[in-house]
């Protein structure tokens, strides 16, 4: 998942859900910023099995214009996170934005969405961004006119508005009018949005259990 968002809503959610994020900083403490921690996965240990099962609730964050409690140190220039931090690492739409996009962690993010960009059979959900920074919009559309396999949904609520305002969302559209399947742009809210989406990922056999001793907690013939 990348995001331009500075906030944890994300994070948040996830607690909330019970998933487990990958977000390039350390599992220590003080947590870094430590670029091999993307290639991490979590396994869950069976005992008497040699093979381990990767877990299901996990997924990786990329927050490719910082995040509040992002924070770099002036002498060692380490980035780390803090609740709490003197001065929050983020990228600001001024000048100098783009010098900071070719800093670490932003470069490690930016370079990543890129490389997924260019992945075989590539899916590109987007929901809830503007097409307003150069950068990334300039990256999605570098993907679609070289990627034949990239296939992008574009969810806005106010999409007949962006076709007549923004150069990249109109030239989404009218790649679809001349007949480009690999493009979609839904004209709706995120709230409105979600329900349709289907839930493709079966549950786990202990959270089938688990739900089954939610259901047995109402049955009448239990105490």
């Amino acid at each position: 998942m990348f995001t331009t968002n500075y906030d944890r809503c994300f994070e948040q959610a996830a607690h909330q859900a019970g998933f487990v994020v990958i977000d390039g900083f350390s599992f220590t403490e003080p947590t870094k910023f430590e670029p091999q921690v993307f290639s991490f996965d979590i396994v869950r240990r069976r005992n008497g099995e040699q093979a381990d099962e990767p877990i299901d609730n996990l997924f990786h964050l990329y927050k490719i214009h910082g995040s509040i409690d992002w924070t770099r140190d002036t002498v060692t220039k380490e980035v780390t996170k803090q609740s709490v931090p003197d001065q929050s690492l983020l990228v600001y739409p001024r000048s100098t934005k783009f010098d900071m996009m070719f800093e670490q962690p932003h470069l490690e993010m930016f370079s990543t969405f890129q490389a997924n960009l260019r992945e075989s059979d590539a899916y590109l959900l987007v929901v809830g961004y503007g097409f307003n920074d150069t950068h990334v919009s300039e990256s999605v559309m570098a993907a679609v006119k070289k990627n034949l396999s990239l296939n992008v949904v574009l969810v806005s609520p106010s999409l007949s508005k962006d076709e007549g305002t923004n150069d990249y969302v109109s030239q989404l559209s009218t790649l679809i009018d001349f007949g480009d399947a690999r493009l979609t742009l839904i004209e709706s809210t995120f709230e409105e949005f979600v329900p349709k989406l289907p839930d493709i990922s079966g549950l786990s056999d202990l959270e089938k259990l688990e739900e089954r001793f939610q259901l047995l907690k109402g049955h009448p013939l239990v105490s």
